[in-house]
């Protein structure tokens, strides 16, 4: 697998290819996605618990239907151990079927999961399944169907036959504090539904957060392309000739009709890639241990109006100042003018100087803060200077424009215009501003899909086991519901009490799940953007949704409760 090196060897001069093992996969995806992927996979095997739980639910039903028969088997002489093979391999059976659809499903929505890890990089990821992959999915299966297996056979093994054989109708009461094993799984599956729709609220309010934060500049009809012209590398640096490269390119742009502003920088917006010098600034006495490094940006005039970043004070630079013979100036961000200066207004005319080489620059404008890094970091101390006025790491720049209209129309001009200035100019990608802002928040987008799905599925399944439980449960207790309505119990009451002892098993399965959530939510804590990991919100919504859910998921079973007709009823026992 070929891949471009990062955007730390391009800046210094060196671009280079990397050879890497297909089997291993990108490094970069390794390292973004590593931790997300494994609480993911954490998700998935709750939702995979809470599969098994409703299956044994409904395995234990079929059990109890098949009591007189499994007694006659025990009557004629079938061991204990010969049943529980046969309840074994029945589910084993069920779970191979129900492994073998789910292999064809993740085929075929790996394509989308591995298109979404890659949206927006020139490289692409094959996701097939391999020996590994298939065997982990066998053993998977084999476990599951053991799991979900193994209660309602060694139960069915252990009944009393002679008294199976004397109960025919088998009817056995169970709703609410009776419904046993069922009632047990019931509250397992809605715990664990909670913890996993806390984590799907915590992961989407993370992501609404990052979308809706103030970036500080305009995203929308931003255009960039990083360059790399000859002469750009830092051992073979001609700063003459780049400068009539980039200043013949930034004219031909800038006349290109539907361009706004145009502007170049030595960073693109969101990469981070700018130098990172201590400064000393006049009448500011660091405190002890104080870090006085500052992020240093180069750029060409018009860049704060190429990217729509307002100006608080002061001005921005002009052609006048990019000259080795002007005046050494600089734009600041609010941050390092707050931080050095005590305000925007007081930075004006102030002063700072370099303390690699002892450059002085004097303070022209304040910008407003913009997130030129990674969306979850703290915007730095930030100063512009321009690209004669930049001590080093001078060479490749970001071309940015501003359109009026979608920037994508003006990509293959500005590529073209690029190589009429410089035939052999290396070009990355054409990427659009709001394309990165969408790239940045990749791995977020990626989460809350996800856990949002294993939210909506785990609550779903909740939901079917709760309900067939309690359908089963009342289809089983016709009888004493019908004893119940003849001595004069109102239809209302009976079905509010079916209904209150179904949603005591839930509530009970909800507070364990809240308690659960509150125990392993720390794990998510650096996945978190805006809020704290115990939110509020998030455990209310998730606690409300499942209340919700189970009494929708109670209600027709109750409701079937009290219309049962007592002479029916009555007659059918």
């Amino acid at each position: 697998m070929l891949r471009q090196a990062g955007p730390k060897a391009a800046l210094l001069g060196h671009p280079r290819i990397v050879l890497e093992p297909g089997g291993r996969g990108l490094s970069e995806l390794r390292r973004r996605f590593a931790r997300p992927l494994s609480v993911l996979m954490g998700a998935a095997a709750l939702v995979l618990l809470i599969a098994c739980a409703n299956v044994a639910n409904l395995l234990l039903a079929r059990a109890a239907a098949r009591r007189r028969e499994i007694a006659v088997r025990v009557s004629l002489g079938a061991s204990r151990a010969r049943l529980v093979r046969q309840l074994l391999t029945e589910s084993l059976l069920l779970a191979l079927i129900g492994g073998a659809a789910g292999l064809i499903v993740a085929v075929w929505s790996s394509r989308t999961l591995a298109a979404l890890l890659v949206e927006g990089s020139a490289g692409a990821l094959a996701a097939r399944p391999d020996g590994i992959v298939l065997t982990f999915t066998f053993a998977v299966t084999i476990a599951t169907g053991l799991l979900f297996g193994i209660a309602p056979a060694f139960g069915s093994s252990q009944m009393d036959a002679n008294a199976a054989l004397k109960d025919g109708s088998a009817s056995v009461t169970a709703t609410g504090r009776r419904l046993g094993m069922g009632g047990a799984l019931v509250a397992a599956q809605v715990a664990i539904s909670v913890v996993l729709l806390v984590f799907a609220a915590l992961f989407v309010r993370t992501l609404v957060n990052l979308r809706t934060l103030d970036l500080g500049l305009d995203q929308e009809h931003v255009l960039t392309l990083r360059l790399q012209p000859p002469g750009s590398n830092q051992k073979r640096l001609n700063e003459a000739r780049l400068r009539r490269v980039y200043g013949s390119l930034l004219e031909r742009v800038r006349a290109v009709p539907g361009v706004r502003a145009a502007s170049l920088a030595g960073s693109t917006p969101l990469a981070g890639d700018t130098l990172n010098p201590a400064i000393a600034v006049a009448g500011y006495v660091p405190r002890a241990g104080e870090d006085m490094h500052v992020r240093l940006m180069q750029i060409y005039p018009d860049y704060f109006a190429s990217l729509g970043v307002p100006l608080l004070a002061g001005r921005e630079f002009t052609a006048a100042d990019d000259s080795p013979r002007a005046p050494r100036l600089a734009v600041i961000n609010e941050t390092m003018a707050r931080r050095f200066f005590g305000g925007s207004a007081a930075a004006i005319g102030r002063s700072f100087g370099l303390s690699l080489n002892g450059w002085g620059f004097q303070i022209a404008g304040v910008a407003r803060d913009s997130r030129e890094r990674a969306l979850r970091d703290e915007v730095p101390p930030l100063a512009y200077a321009t690209f004669a006025h930049t001590p080093t790491g001078r060479g490749q720049m970001t071309l940015v424009v501003r359109a009026t209209a979608d920037p994508r129309g003006l990509a293959a001009t500005v590529r073209q215009l690029a190589r009429e200035v410089e035939p052999a100019m290396v070009m990355l990608p054409v990427e659009t501003l709001a394309d990165r802002v969408q790239d940045a928040t990749r791995q977020e987008r990626l989460v809350a899909l996800l856990s949002s799905l294993f939210g909506t599925v785990a609550l779903t399944l909740a939901a079917l086991g709760l309900y067939g439980v309690l359908a089963y449960a009342v289809a089983r207790r016709r009888t004493e519901f019908g004893i119940r309505i003849a001595l004069g119990e109102t239809p209302g009451r009976l079905e509010r009490a079916v209904l209150g002892e179904s949603l005591l098993v839930a509530g009970a399965g909800m507070l364990a799940g809240i308690v659960a959530a509150f125990a392993v939510v720390r794990l998510v804590n650096r996945m978190l953007f805006g809020l704290a990991p115990l939110d509020p919100v998030s455990f209310g919504a998730a606690a409300a949704l499942m209340l919700a859910v189970a009494a929708a998921a109670a209600w027709l079973p109750a409701r079937h409760a009290a219309r049962v007709d007592p002479i029916v009823a009555l007659r059918r026992d």
